[in-house]
């Protein structure tokens, strides 16, 4: 039972035969349920600025949760495309995760307040375009220095071009000539 009408802050009560020690699955799931109702009660204040929206985990998330980064039948690939074009904001979200091995994010949007277990096999990728190209610009020193740096020339050799071309369509162009 939740009381949140005559008191500043919810009150739980837990059911008789769970506060005698029934057995630990019982209070694994009322602590789980507890959690939920928290979190219930977190987006109900958000929600009474009138504002109300759903949030939905992505690609990312997933990842960092599974540590799927490369799988061919699936999205589980994150790569971070011309990064260097993302707002402030979003940069800012993604230092958590790349301040160090362990580092995550916290899901404050969909009302979370503790960070998402980051999997030992995470990876993240990211891309970008040199800042000379129109419209481009450079990549926050504080978040470039938490990337490995490959630089890829231009491709401009034919032969190249047509082995790059035929390894992303899997075959589908002719090579010879």
């Amino acid at each position: 039972m939740i009381l949140t009408k005559l008191t500043p802050s919810p009150i739980y009560f837990l059911p008789l035969q769970v506060r005698q020690g029934t057995d630990q699955r019982s209070i694994e799931l009322w602590n789980e349920f507890r959690q939920t109702a928290e979190r219930f009660e977190r987006q109900r204040v958000a929600s009474e600025s009138g504002m109300a929206f759903l949030f939905s985990e992505g690609a990312l998330v997933d990842a960092l949760r599974t540590g799927k980064w490369y799988e061919p039948t699936s999205a589980s690939l994150v790569l971070l495309d011309e990064i260097n074009l993302a707002s402030s904001e979003t940069l800012q979200r993604l230092c958590g995760l790349l301040d160090n091995e362990t580092g995550s994010i916290t899901l404050t949007e969909k009302g979370d307040a503790e960070a998402v277990e980051r999997h030992p096999d995470f990876r993240l990728f990211a891309a970008m375009n040199p800042a000379t190209d129109a419209g481009k610009k450079d990549l926050p020193a504080s978040i470039r220095s938490r990337f490995t740096e490959l630089y890829v020339d231009e491709l401009i050799d034919p032969n190249q071009l047509r082995f790059v071309a035929s390894r992303y369509l899997d075959g589908a162009v002719v090579t010879n000539g």
